[in-house]
Formats: C-alpha cells, structure tokens, sequence
C-alpha cells in the first residue's frame, strides 16, 4: 500500500466507506507476498472504523506530509466520486456532503482542487434556495468537476435569472383562468 492510497483510504472511512479498504485489503491478502504489517494489521482490525483509521494514521505519520502526493490521492478520489455519482446514481445532495467531507479531512481545503470540493457545496445550496446562483449552472460547473477535475471559478457563476414583475403578474393572470 502507497501512501497516497492510505491516505485516500482514511478520507473515506472518514466519511464511513469502508467497502473500498476491505476489497483492498482482501484482495492484498491473496495477491501479496509476503504480507507487508499494514495489510496485516488492517485485516485485524475487522469492522472496526476507528481501529483501521488508526492503523492507516501510523502508517502515513511514518512519512513526512510533503513526501505523499496529493495530485494522486485527488485522482482516487474523483474516481471514487464519479463511480459514486455516475454508477450508482448518488444523489448530488449526498455527493456534495462526501465531496466537503473529503476535503476538509485533508486539511488543504484552502488549495485547489480541494478548495472546489469544499466550496461547491455552499455554492450548491445557495444555488438551491434559488435566490442567487442559477442551479443548471452550478451542476454543469460540478459535472465539469467530476468528469476532468476543472476548478470551480467562482466569478464565473451565472446568477438566477429572474422573472420581471410585468411576466410575473402576466403568468399569475393566465394561470388562473
């Protein structure tokens, strides 16, 4: 195990996958020989969440921060978002939780592309209250984040286009005849 897939591995416990570490780890523990001491102890430790984000924890404090390359686990982690999200059709509303969760677990929400991950989700709710951002192009701009990893640029978000008073009050006239 890389440490960018540790590191990748924590992220999703973090927010409660622990299917794709236990394939990991089965799937280690018929292939590999011999059996390295980080597959091993995370088969020990079972269902148990916070013992295997324990293990995985030693296991990337073994290597200076700046060694794990973050480029890497971003990759794993847009492949784990678009199986989510195309595959298995999870709703955006859970995609966009994961999505906040993931980056602010690596602590380098602050830094592109987690910053995206991390933002879209505030982006995303304003844009549901329907006051602000239009919503067609908040999930175009998520889409294009999914599908290539492109940045969120904030400047570039279309308002809500609004409805003048003159189409309000005509629409209101024929909709109650």
């Amino acid at each position: 195990m890389t440490y960018e897939q540790a590191v990748y591995f924590r992220l999703l416990l973090i927010c409660g996958y622990t299917e794709e570490l236990d394939a990991f780890v089965d799937a280690a523990l018929k292939k590999q020989e011999p059996i390295t001491d980080i597959i091993l102890n995370l088969a020990f430790c079972g269902s148990d969440l916070c013992r295997s984000l324990s293990v995985l924890k030693e296991y990337i404090q073994q290597v200076n921060e700046s060694e794990i390359d973050y480029d890497t686990v971003f990759q794993y982690v847009l492949s784990f978002l678009r199986r989510k999200y195309y595959d298995e059709k999870m709703p955006i509303d859970q995609l966009i939780d994961i999505m906040f969760q993931i980056a602010y677990g690596t602590d380098k929400y602050f830094d592109e592309p987690w910053q995206t991950m991390y933002l879209l989700g505030d982006y995303y709710e304003v844009a549901k209250s329907g006051y602000y951002y239009d919503m067609d192009d908040i999930m175009c701009k998520c889409d294009a984040f999914l599908q290539n990893g492109i940045p969120l640029d904030p400047s570039r978000l279309q308002p809500v286009k609004k409805e003048s008073k003159i189409k309000k009050w005509f629409h209101s006239i024929f909709k109650r005849q």
